[in-house]
């Protein structure tokens, strides 16, 4: 044995070399593994809103386009939107103060504006109604544009979790708000685009098969194919998105027993 080894004992080094080498690869990748498989299937706890915030929330989820309808147009599976609410909850609960100041001060001014403007109707006004009209309004305006401000601070954050196509028919959205169904998700309509198919929409003496073929006929290709991929998504999706609110922001039982 001894012979054996002193005549081949760079060989049987080298071989050990390689075994030594071989077991260095793969215990990490079966260690990170394992790891990774426990977080799978570790789920991160519910996020407990008391029922004032809950509400706040799905509020902004309207005015952000993240409704459940709307992650699930977009594409979104159940971790996707797992994602996006626990994101968006962590967003609220950190600018929560400032986002409620903000809102009372629109409402405050809001309120200030119909007064004065009630005054000036009726012939009650003075160059100090006037003076105080002007300083509301521009006073509001600031208000408004601060909302704005942190709203898009919210929708670049949410968005970072998204995918690349998601963000696409999410931007979409905001874009066409006004639009109803699958249309809110079509790329590149113009504002008078927009216009027209409103238009469209509200005749009362069309049918829903006549307001299609109006609509189809102001869509081109790209923007059908668009349409047909958010209904789509709408019917594989929606179920995932409604176990990822119940996962991540359960209805408070306060609010649960008020529905039943």
């Amino acid at each position: 044995m001894a012979r054996v080894f002193r005549r081949h004992w760079k060989a049987i080094l080298i071989q050990l070399s390689l075994v030594v080498m071989i077991i260095g690869l793969i215990v990490p990748a079966i260690i990170k593994t394992d790891t990774a498989i426990g977080q799978a299937v570790t789920p991160e706890a519910a996020i407990e809103l008391d029922p004032a915030a809950y509400t706040h929330i799905q509020s902004l989820r309207k005015d952000l386009r993240l409704t459940e309808t709307d992650l699930a147009a977009i594409g979104c599976s159940q971790s996707d939107a797992e994602r996006v609410l626990r994101v968006l909850i962590g967003w609220y609960q950190n600018n929560e103060s400032a986002i409620k100041a903000n809102e009372m001060a629109i409402r405050e001014g809001r309120n200030r504006m119909r007064q004065l403007r009630r005054k000036m109707n009726v012939g009650e006004a003075d160059s100090q109604v006037h003076a105080a009209y002007d300083a509301t309004q521009i006073d509001l305006a600031q208000h408004s544009v601060a909302r704005f401000e942190r709203m898009q601070a919210a929708i670049d954050v949410v968005r970072a979790v998204m995918t690349d196509e998601q963000q696409d028919l999410h931007a979409a959205a905001i874009e066409n708000g006004a639009l109803p169904g699958e249309l809110r998700y079509v790329p590149n309509l113009s504002a008078d685009r927009q216009a027209t198919i409103m238009r469209v929409v509200r005749r009362a003496d069309l049918n829903v098969s006549e307001v299609r073929d109006r609509i189809d006929q102001e869509l081109g290709a790209v923007q059908k194919m668009s349409c047909d991929r958010v209904r789509a998504n709408v019917q594989t999706c929606l179920a995932g998105v409604r176990r990822a609110e119940a996962t991540v922001m359960p209805m408070p039982d306060v609010l649960r027993e008020s529905f039943e």
